[in-house]
């Protein structure tokens, strides 16, 4: 039994100690016996064997083989209790053991498994401490045959033929072991109900004479045991298939297919037409049942056609048709048809990210259409980096309400990054669309590094963080002087610190492990025993860096060559692929050499699919070309030293071509998708060919109609899957026959379109670059030519806000240097595509050409001026001849003097004379100041007046005003970083993490729950930041919920069976490119759904799809 199950059917009994006492203290001290404050005590209890700590919920140390002497212990650390009051009792399997009273019990490790448990008293009360001991794995290689006349077929990996009842066959198992010889391993045979098979039959052998008793399913189990572990039921289950009475037709809609796209609200019928040709008492009856997504079974849904209306993004339903003696499980997927378009712009350029700088407004906003007629488009605003394990923060104005409309107005105010997601829904489907405000001032790198091994630089100027160092070693024994040379422009004093990779015990993982002491730029390795992956952390307080350094050990190993022969004739590769046809046997061979001793290399052949080796110690090894398009081997040469690894690429000769409008290709970029004609054509001519096309979506893959052998982009189609935006375009045809139901293949067709945008020249006045330094006032043109320009292109111009400069529209835009340094974009369009073009420009010292003005004294009619020199070339004004100190013409204008007012007397009107009001001029330069008006002459004879000019009243100023801010620094908060080992658990995830040391964690449980799981880049705990680097083996595990996983680029390493048995686990995307074959434990992803999709880095995705064959995913899996 595998330890998953082991663990799963044991009693888990582990009370924390430190809560036992912590009771036991507040008992006694309630009743005045123990005179000690329970917040006083530091108590805690450990179970060991052997020395070594044991932990059944991790799987630690609880694997022993027959034989091996063990000390079991249970150890009570404890401040302020009397540890003589401390009693203990053994138990085996629940019975006590007499005169086991100690801390202590050792015993010699039995067969199979065995219990042990420890009560531990202390007054009235006591807690058990359970052992499970568990065999180790010394049985290897376990494969079960189905013989049939004669002919082998391996039961986990090929299909098995039909057997009629009363037909004879044979099982075979075959199996090795590391604890007895393979001839002294036994195996017993047992049917479906428990009995043992006869050993007139071969009950008790490695093959089993049979045959079918009924036209039915029939189930054997073989226990297989070499006196130390025992490997039995389930994995030893062997399923005699059911003869095929049943035939059953899928269809959606009335069409012959399995899945489909469509909108929330649409309508959706789903048939199975079944047949069948068994009968009782000459009657035949066919029963159906629908399973939902959780596989529950749908009440009253027992025809052959389910209704529904589309209700979530992603549906599946299963129809089970059973006709008594063969039953078929019938799925149906029903994918989300996307409606939803969305743009991102900031200001007004079409961008979701931009540089910005402080004190500035900008607008980010999201322009979206929708196909879908039933709902409107809402807005949700949030701040901070979108995260779906996170709670969200909304984004609020200063009424405190959440943005909901399709923009918001942003004021940079400091010289941080910002970031700010917006939800956007149609009712049909949601979308989140991020943005990212990034200050130049926080994203210039503020620590520079450089990597020294014995001296010698292996990074060039400046390393990127994360980056790695790789290093083959000279001598496996001698001393290497790893160096970090760092500086910061903080001023800060600089801080190292260093870590190492160390595998586990199976060496199937890795983990890091903190060097102590180790805490300046230097580290020296003395040797490779210990480790050959080290890290030095890097931080001035205000950022961090790491530079790993990877010393690939001297295996003394030369590779001389490599081959594949058939029949002796040796077979070329091409673009290191062989080419075979499929079912023919062919010979890997490797031929090397020793370059460190004259002891022989050792070969070691392995199937890279199944991960499990095929032959050892030949340089040598034959393998049968299967039916399916590709298999990987590998040879691992070992020389004691070290290995190395050859692969060889086996692909079956095609059985069908492929063409793109009539061009012999799979791949091909055009400028529309509209009207291509896919096909496939089969080297030999046989009607008996069923073809089913598919197209990748994120959600995977989804049938759409062809026509057989042909597939027709027409524009109806396109409108029907809605990728109109996507610039690339993933079709696949499945090709089965009728009349061979193990018969499949699969062809790939990649469309992408044409981007004229790209690699576009860029022009200033002329010269080709994008960059230029000038003065002040320098006229300039700037430019793009494209590389080819077969379709309309626009051209739209923006200045360093995004704010669109509406006085080009060409591929020129004119502008006059103003002063420091500008930033300009371009960004060209067609139908399609679109590329953005920086223009940095920036600002010459000028070698001045002073021009004079002369001084000029300021009169009451005219300003006048200090002296001051103006340069001719950039138009700055200096106040001095040498143009040293500089400043505006502003600041040497001196202001007019005011005027030398006189009044000009009012003159009073007579009876035939008009009169004058009073009036002023200016005494210098005779300007009327206040003009006298004339008085008409009074007719009459008039009194003397005197006129009064009335004061007009002076508004009082209104005091100034001032703020007083006050502010306050936070005292340093501690360090609150957990211990190594410690487990801790988000509350709202429910995912539990484990603290590894030097600030990082693995993703140890995951709430079983949850259909999409995120994996964060760090976590936060008690105020400190964690990064996520690892993933727990068993992580995962059997969590049949799980629909899709993100991966990110903070995880170095994968456990085994991290993801093992999530069969629904359809969609994995991997954003590390650090993952390696090493780093990534067996089985990992073993049992996930046969037709997942993994997305992983461009990068890294030919070593990727190499290494994750051998990880546990099915034939069928996509890696893109």
């Amino acid at each position: 039994m595998k330890m998953k199950e082991r663990l799963a059917s044991s009693q888990r009994q582990s009370l924390v100690g430190i809560l036992t006492v912590f009771l036991v203290v507040t008992f006694c001290f309630l009743w005045g016996k123990v005179n000690v404050d329970a917040e006083d005590l530091d108590i805690a209890v450990q179970q060991y064997i052997n020395e070594k700590v044991y932990d059944l919920d991790d799987g630690e140390n609880t694997e022993h083989t027959r034989g091996d002497h063990l000390k079991l212990e249970v150890r009570v650390d404890s401040e302020n209790i009397d540890a003589d009051s401390i009693s203990y009792q053994w138990y085996r399997e629940g019975k006590e053991i007499n005169g086991a009273k100690s801390a202590i019990y050792e015993v010699d490790k039995g067969y199979g498994r065995e219990g042990y448990s420890c009560t531990v008293s202390y007054g009235s009360l006591r807690n058990t401490y359970d052992f499970e001991l568990f065999p180790s794995y010394t049985l290897h290689k376990i494969k079960f045959f189905l013989v049939v006349n004669g002919k082998e077929y391996d039961v986990n990996r090929q299909s098995l033929p039909e057997i009629k009842e009363g037909e004879k066959f044979a099982l075979k198992a075959t199996a090795t072991s590391d604890y007895v010889e393979d001839s002294q391993i036994s195996y017993q045979w047992y049917d479906e109900d428990g009995n043992k098979l006869s050993e007139e039959i071969g009950g008790n052998t490695s093959i089993v004479q049979l045959s079918k008793k009924t036209r039915s399913e029939e189930i054997y189990k073989c226990e297989i045991s070499d006196g130390n572990e025992v490997s039995e039921y389930p994995d030893n289950r062997i399923c005699i298939p059911a003869e095929k009475t049943l035939t059953v037709v899928r269809k959606i809609n009335g069409k012959e297919q399995g899945s489909i796209l469509a909108m929330k609200g649409e309508s959706i019928t789903l048939e199975v037409s079944a047949n069948t040709v068994y009968e009782i008492n000459g009657k035949s009856e066919i029963t159906y049942q629908w399973l939902d997504g959780e596989n529950q079974k749908i009440s009253g849904a027992n025809s052959s056609v389910y209704k529904i209306k589309k209700e979530k993004e992603e549906e599946q339903y299963t129809c089970v048709v059973s006709d008594g003696n063969m039953e078929k499980e019938i799925l149906f997927e029903i994918g989300l048809k996307y409606s939803l378009r969305v743009k991102p712009y900031i200001n007004d350029m079409q961008v979701s990210e931009f540089k910005v700088r402080k004190g500035k407004k900008y607008k980010i906003n999201v322009k979206a259409t929708s196909i879908y007629k039933q709902g409107n488009i809402t807005y949700r605003w949030y701040d901070g980096i979108y995260d779906e394990e996170e709670d969200k923060e909304p984004l609020c104005d200063t009424n405190g309400q959440q943005y909901a409309e399709s923009e918001v107005i942003i004021t940079q105010s400091d010289e941080k990054n910002h970031y700010y997601y917006v939800e956007i829904s149609d009712g049909n489907e949601s979308k989140i669309q991020e943005f990212s405000l990034l200050c130049e001032q926080e994203n210039i790198k503020k620590i520079s590094t450089k990597a020294f091994i014995n001296g010698k630089n292996y990074s060039g100027d400046n390393l990127g963080n994360g980056e790695q160092i790789l290093y083959n070693v000279p001598d496996n024994n001698g001393t290497y002087k790893l160096e970090v040379k760092a500086t910061t422009t903080t001023g800060k004093e600089l801080k190292y610190s260093w870590t190492k990779t160390v595998p586990t015990e199976d060496g199937e993982d890795h983990y890091y492990v903190d060097i102590e002491g180790a805490t300046s730029s230097v580290y020296e390795v003395n040797t490779l025993k210990e480790a050959d992956v080290y890290t030095c952390k890097i931080t001035d307080g205000e950022e961090t860096k790491y530079v790993t350094f990877i010393l690939n050990k001297n295996a003394g190993i030369e590779l001389i060559s490599s081959s594949v022969k058939q029949n002796e004739a040796q077979i070329k590769p091409i673009e290191n692929k062989y080419y075979v046809e499929a079912g023919q046997e062919v010979c890997l061979e490797v031929s090397a050499k020793n370059t460190l001793s004259d002891e022989a290399l050792t070969y070691t052949w392995y199937d890279n699919d199944e991960d499990e080796c095929i032959n050892e110690n030949s340089n040598s090894c034959n393998v049968i070309v299967p039916s399916t398009k590709k298999k990987y081997f590998y040879c691992v040469v070992s020389s004691g030293k070290g290995s190395e690894e050859v692969d060889f690429s086996l692909y079956a000769n095609d059985s069908f071509k492929t063409y793109i409008d009539n061009q012999e290709k799979n791949e091909l970029q055009v400028d529309t998708f509209e009207n291509l004609i896919l096909r496939v054509e089969p080297q030999i001519s046989d009607n008996d060919y069923i073809y089913t096309w598919k197209v990748m979506q994120e959600g995977g893959t989804f049938e759409i109609s062809g026509d057989k052998n042909k597939l027709t982009l027409s524009k109806q189609l396109l409108d029907e899957i809605n990728l109109a935006d996507d610039k690339e375009m993933y079709i696949y045809v499945e090709v089965n026959k009728t009349s061979d139901k193990n018969y499949e293949e699969e062809y790939e067709f990649t469309l992408s379109l044409n981007d004229y945008t790209q690699d576009a020249a860029s022009y200033i006045n002329g010269k080709q670059t994008s960059e230029i330094e000038c003065v002040k006032g320098t006229k300039l043109v700037l430019g793009i030519t494209p590389k080819q320009e077969k379709e309309v292109l626009t051209y739209e111009w923006y200045n360093e806000d995004g704010e669109k400069q509406t006085s080009s529209s060409k591929n020129t835009f004119e502008i006059e240097k103003n002063a420091g340094e500008e930033t300009y974009y371009c960004v060209v369009r067609n139908s399609n595509c679109s590329s953005k073009y920086i223009f940095k420009l920036k600002e010459k010292q000028c070698v001045h050409n002073l021009v004079k003005t002369e001084a000029k004294a300021a009169t009451c009619t005219e300003a006048g001026n200090k002296a001051y020199w103006t340069c001719s070339t950039c138009h700055k004004v200096f106040s001095d001849e040498h143009g040293e100190t500089e400043t505006t013409v502003a600041d040497m204008t001196i202001a007019k003097k005011p005027h030398t007012e006189v009044d000009d007397p009012a003159v009073a009107p007579t009876e035939t004379t008009p009169g004058k009001t009073a009036g002023t001029h200016c005494s210098v330069c005779n300007t009327v100041l206040v003009a006298q008006k004339e008085i008409p002459a009074t007719g009459k004879k008039q009194p003397s007046d005197n006129t009064n000019t009335p004061n007009t009243p002076m508004k009082p100023s209104q005091p100034s005003q001032g703020n007083n801010g006050t502010g306050s620094t936070k005292a340093p908060k501690k360090d609150a970083s957990l211990k190594q080992g410690t487990k801790v658990t988000d509350k709202k995830s429910k995912v539990v993490y484990k603290i590894n040391g030097n600030k990082t964690v693995e993703y140890n449980k995951v709430n079983k729950k949850a259909k999409t799981a995120t994996v964060p880049t760090t976590v936060k705990v008690n105020g400190v930041n964690y990064q996520v680097t690892a993933i727990a083996p068993k992580a995962f595990a059997n969590n049949k919920n799980l629909k899709k996983v993100v991966i990110p680029v903070s995880v170095r390493s994968i456990g085994k069976q991290a993801f093992s048995g999530c069969k629904n686990l359809k969609t994995i995307i991997i954003n590390t490119p650090y993952l390696t074959k090493k780093s990534v434990g067996a089985k990992a992803f073993k049992g996930i759904h046969a037709k997942a999709t993994i997305k992983v880095p461009k990068k890294q995705k030919k070593a990727y799809q190499k290494f994750l064959k051998s990880k546990g995913i099915g034939k069928k899996v996509k890696i893109k």
